[in-house]
């Protein structure tokens, strides 16, 4: 038995449900329009609308509790992404995992709620169009190339992205040394209009002086804190006025600062 969703106002169908509408089993591929999830479900499984050409829109209730991964990956239409806070005290946390938006050319609105926790690699990479980024309040931890450009040979034309107070973990990790360490981070690869990085006051692990990336790590033997210069941001126009007492600059941290 299933159910069966249509689009607003029409006979056209737009998806197909199992018969009490807690699962999403299929998007049907010429719809084109914007898609509003029933609020009886609450997971979106991996893949569910990969390469949906017709989606336009999604809005995702606040009772969203998992989106499995690439779950819009190459949504060639796909231009704005809404999706809504708890409101009152029961707060139904927010997990997303890899390559979410992936792929997404015409994305360039995106509102993400502060019950988001956790989001996988690659979440916006290849979203060429989106220029601003606000990653809310409460999101703890955030993969990998999340706003890179798909290959080495392309760009995006992201300007700006807001990084939380609440963010601990934003890269790769390895363990070294017997502790968990920051390994890699390759986010802002191909973002060559990038300007400033910003990171909201009283982040621990993060930071951020004249939009320049910066993170606070322990050395080697883990015994004292040090900080280390991640990126300075592509499309930095001027001078970058670096901290003092860094103790490392990473790899590309320059690559394609064509006018600093």
């Amino acid at each position: 038995n299933y159910s069966i969703g249509y689009v607003p106002g029409t006979q056209t169908q737009q998806a197909l449900y199992n018969n009490d509408i807690t699962k999403i089993l299929y998007y049907f591929d010429a719809v084109e329009d914007d898609y509003v999830l029933p609020e009886t479900i609450t997971e979106i499984p991996a893949g569910t609308f990969r390469a949906k050409g017709g989606l336009t829109g999604i809005t995702l209730h606040s009772g969203v509790k998992h989106i499995g991964d690439e779950a819009f990956k190459n949504c060639g239409s796909l231009a704005r992404v809404t999706i809504l806070d708890s409101t009152g005290e029961n707060i139904t946390e927010l997990e997303l995992g890899n390559n979410v938006f992936q792929g997404c050319d015409e994305l360039v609105e995106v509102t993400l709620p502060t019950r988001m926790r956790k989001a996988g690699s690659g979440l916006f990479k290849g979203c060429k169009l989106l220029e601003n980024v606000v990653i809310p309040e409460g999101v703890t931890e955030l993969g990998d190339e999340a706003f890179s450009a798909s290959t080495d040979y392309s760009v995006n034309n992201l300007k700006t992205v807001s990084l939380p107070s609440t963010l601990e973990k934003f890269g790769t990790y390895a363990t070294v040394n017997g502790a968990e360490a920051l390994v890699s981070l390759n986010a802002f690869m191909g973002c060559n209009f990038l300007e400033e990085i910003k990171v909201a006051e009283g982040n621990t692990k993060f930071f951020t002086n004249d939009g320049i990336l910066y993170n606070n790590v322990y050395d080697d033997n883990f015994k004292a804190e040090v900080q280390q210069l991640i990126v300075c941001p592509s499309g930095k126009v001027g001078t970058a006025n670096v901290i003092a007492n860094i103790t490392k600059v990473w790899p590309n941290a320059f690559k394609n600062n064509t006018e600093t």
